[in-house]
């Protein structure tokens, strides 16, 4: 669970780092701290700390890492990321966030939106991305599918983000058909 670095100086050891790790029932590190050596303080100081969580199909759900900052004396954000499935292990939400060093808070800077029927055929995706000039989330990326009964795509519709609106409207679509041997008729 810990573990402790030497480097040699003029035939002696000294400690460099020191890393502590916690883990959960299914073995996956769940909390991680690192510590560097302060040879002026013959002391341990905060260099790294992450908190992992995992689902009960052991799909990883969040993570949050920190970066010590020697000048403020304080935890900054570093790292944070959220995802959750449905029970086929699809991914239905993606969000990755950002440090903000003004309020020392996370403010959401990527989000994926995904939908998924029974047969992991995927239905839909939203994708958006932080626009700083406008101070806000938005579209990049959009689509919604069908599938027939045999799980063949029968259509395809791709959205553009709208910038005057701020919201999705169509780009275009693609519809399919098939023949009763499942071959594509029209495209």
């Amino acid at each position: 669970l810990t573990d402790v670095g030497y480097i040699s100086r003029n035939s002696s050891w000294f400690p460099n780092d020191s890393t502590i790790n916690i883990y959960d029932a299914a073995e996956h590190i769940t909390e991680y701290e690192k510590y560097l050596w302060n040879s002026s303080t013959n002391a341990w100081r905060n260099n790294l700390r992450s908190i992992t969580k995992y689902d009960t199909n052991n799909n990883l759900i969040f993570i949050e890492s920190y970066l010590w900052d020697t000048s403020t004396e304080a935890w900054k954000g570093l790292d944070k990321r959220v995802y959750s499935y449905d029970s086929n292990h699809n991914r239905l939400l993606y969000e990755q966030y950002r440090w903000d060093t003004n309020s020392n808070a996370w403010h959401v800077s990527v989000k994926n939106i995904n939908e998924y029927d029974e047969n992991k055929n995927e239905l839909s995706r939203e994708y958006y991305g932080w626009n700083a000039i406008l101070n806000a989330l938005v579209g990049t990326e959009k689509s919604e599918s069908t599938y027939n009964e045999s799980n063949q795509l029968t259509s395809y519709i791709r959205y553009k983000w709208d910038q005057t609106t701020t919201s999705w409207v169509n780009s275009n679509k693609t519809e399919n058909t098939y023949d009763e041997q499942g071959n594509l008729t029209v495209n």
